[in-house]
């Protein structure tokens, strides 16, 4: 875990309102289409004090230029997603790649329902 989230945990651990459990929680595979291809990310999320500390992705693509996008997505995942709240996260084209961050965004979705309190 990194200094900022470290710290970050000791500032939220102070406040008692929070909106989602602590845990780690794992979205529903998300398909998303890219050129006429099928391509399927599962996301990995921990949440504490209702902020990211821990993001992953898994990747089913089907052709090699989407490889090359998500290689670079995941390269930047953690530090576009570490620190940020659940509640408000919405990323914009990490690494370079606009339709798998969009995949990761619409998984959001599964991980909120998962960690509500």
């Amino acid at each position: 875990m990194s200094i900022s989230a470290r710290r970050l945990l000791r500032h939220k651990n102070s406040q008692s309102n929070t909106l989602y459990q602590n845990g780690t929680y794992i979205s529903n595979s998300i398909n998303y289409w890219v050129h006429g291809h099928s391509n399927y990310i599962t996301t990995t999320l921990t949440v504490t004090n209702d902020h990211i500390t821990a993001v992953s992705a898994n990747h089913s693509v089907s052709d090699g230029t989407s490889q090359n996008y998500v290689d670079a997505f995941d390269n930047d995942l953690g530090g576009a997603a570490i620190g940020q709240p659940l509640q408000s996260i919405s990323l914009s084209r990490v690494g370079g790649a606009s339709v798998t961050t969009d995949g990761f965004n619409d998984s959001l979705s599964s991980i909120r329902s998962q960690a509500s309190t």
